[in-house]
């Protein structure tokens, strides 16, 4: 029979409590390494990719003049045009020649990036630029023209592992899919519920000087003139 300790303890139950004391110190110790561990490989991991961006953005501002200089300007003379036809007084001119001018300035616009593309500068473009422009040039091309705004998502949908991604340009599929989405906080078994997600919802084309072609336009010209500086400024461009 074992003695108990002056405590009135038992010696085997000191025992187990400071084995148990020394295994969970041990146990506490080691998560702790383990967390510093994993927290120095993410630090690492956000500088090495910082190194990758910095790097890619020194090769692009190598090409300010050649490039991203044409480019800027051709974007500020646009957005410019649009202002001075979109708050130009009414009786000064009607709608349809208001719309023939910008027209005649969308289609310089695209002529210079074409030129800005024909002697290679898509080359030391960013991805971000390069997408970005696209999309803005189909955006501007889809609204000449135009009698009413049509809408322009990409949706993903994936059950039980499966997904894909597609893009849409219904307005009522694109509701229907923004109301999908809400099942994924419903209770049910997560592999059958489908899982809908609205990545992207941005105006495909508006009619010009329309409220949606406004808003749109805006949010293009501004996105480009910040991609445009972070490659020029650095890390200036956001201050």
């Amino acid at each position: 029979m074992t003695s108990p300790t002056p405590g009135g303890v038992p010696t085997w139950l000191t025992a187990v409590i400071t084995a148990a004391g020394v295994v969970l110190g041990a146990v506490a110790s080691a998560t702790a390494v383990v967390v510093a561990a994993n927290r120095k490989v993410r630090e690492l991991e956000v500088t090495y990719r910082q190194k990758l961006q910095d790097n890619y953005l020194e090769n692009a501002r190598a090409y300010t003049n050649s490039v991203y200089v044409p480019l800027a300007t051709s974007v500020t003379k646009l957005a410019a045009e649009y202002e001075r036809l979109r708050t130009k007084a009414p009786e000064d001119d009607d709608a349809v020649v208001r719309t023939a001018e910008f027209d005649a300035a969308v289609t310089s616009f695209i002529a210079a990036i074409e030129g800005l593309q024909d002697r290679g500068a898509a080359a030391f473009l960013t991805v971000s630029i390069e997408e970005e422009l696209g999309r803005f040039v189909a955006f501007l091309k889809n609204s000449q023209g135009a009698s009413e705004t049509t809408w322009r998502a990409i949706i993903t949908a994936s059950i039980m592992g499966l997904a894909v991604t597609r893009e849409v340009n219904s307005a009522l599929i694109i509701r229907q899919a923004a109301m999908l989405k809400a099942l994924r906080y419903l209770p049910i078994p997560w592999p059958l519920t489908p899982q809908i997600d609205v990545v992207e919802n941005r105006v495909g084309a508006a009619p010009v000087f329309s409220k949606d072609f406004e808003a749109e336009f805006a949010v293009y010209i501004s996105r480009l003139r910040l991609l445009v500086k972070e490659v020029t400024l650095g890390a200036h461009a956001r201050q």
